[in-house]
């Protein structure tokens, strides 16, 4: 059955041990957005970073305003992957898009980037027949 709701991208509910999803797959045809997970956790990462940098609006745009964004970040991401929420990621200022002009407009952007953590779609169990362990069979006789 869960190959089949996978292959078809499909997610449902099941009851064990409660209420649980079942498949993890989503319907977009972006593959940076196949797994639910990641498509939750781009939502919450944009939200969360917004919110703990409403600080910054209308603060005075120095070079030390932008240090203390890009820190505040990293640290926000360094935290997540601590907790096992991403596997990494990291920011920067791009200088090509902050050019004296957007800078003297007030507006400052900072990009960033970041693995989610992918769920473990398909465990995979091989099993094998073997004899080595007959091998040495009366040594554990005598122990």
């Amino acid at each position: 059955m869960r190959g089949c709701l996978n292959k078809n991208d499909v997610t449902t509910l099941i009851r064990k041990d409660g209420f649980r999803f079942w498949g993890s797959r989503c319907l977009s045809d972006d593959p940076l957005f196949a797994f639910e997970n990641y498509t939750r956790t781009a939502q919450v990462l944009a939200d969360t970073m917004a919110e703990a940098h409403m600080w910054a609006v209308d603060g005075v745009l120095n070079p030390s305003l932008a240090r203390d964004i890009i820190e505040g970040l990293r640290a926000k991401m360094r935290s997540l992957v601590n907790q096992g929420y991403l596997i990494g990621g990291d920011c920067w200022l791009d200088e090509s898009v902050n050019d004296k002009d957007t800078l003297k407009a007030g507006k400052l952007t900072i990009d960033y980037d970041y693995t989610p953590v992918p769920p473990l779609e398909n465990l995979m169990l091989r099993q094998r027949i073997t004899d080595r362990y007959l091998v040495d069979f009366a040594s554990h006789v005598a122990a």
